[in-house]
């Protein structure tokens, strides 16, 4: 079979990338990023294995060499996206987080009869002094 696809030539360019592209939506995992993106990032990775187009072998050399690269790079290149959107996300929740305990811990300082109201009070009253005098 290998052998009888050797004597055919590659599949164009925009027929490769489709193809790939096909292959790799349906992959659970990247079922969120754009399929503008993943053609995008096919495109890239396309261009590098087969040095823009200029070294491209027969059907065999399409299906035995080129279209897994092409798939390895790009599942790779879109996992590194995944880890850093998971990463970001986690880093937004974590800032949230000490937000909301900064915003708490600054409410129960300034109730009415903690030490910071009355810091605040004393501070207060020291300004309005200052600008009678």
């Amino acid at each position: 079979m290998m052998d009888y696809m050797s004597n055919f030539p590659p599949p164009t360019r925009e027929n490769s990338i489709i193809e790939i592209t096909n292959f790799i939506v349906k992959i659970p995992t990247f079922k969120s990023i754009s399929t503008d993106y993943i053609t995008k990032e096919i495109t890239k990775q396309f261009d590098i294995v087969t040095n823009s187009g200029k070294t491209r072998g027969s059907a065999t050399g399409w299906s035995v060499h080129e279209r897994p690269e092409i798939i390895q790079r790009t599942k790779t290149s879109l996992n590194m996206l995944a880890y850093k959107k998971y990463r970001f996300k986690a880093i937004i929740k974590t800032l949230a987080y000490l937000n909301k305990a900064y915003i708490e811990t600054l409410d129960r300082y300034y109730a009415p009869g903690n030490p910071g109201m009355i810091l605040a009070y004393l501070e207060f009253e020291e300004y309005k002094n200052k600008t009678i005098d």
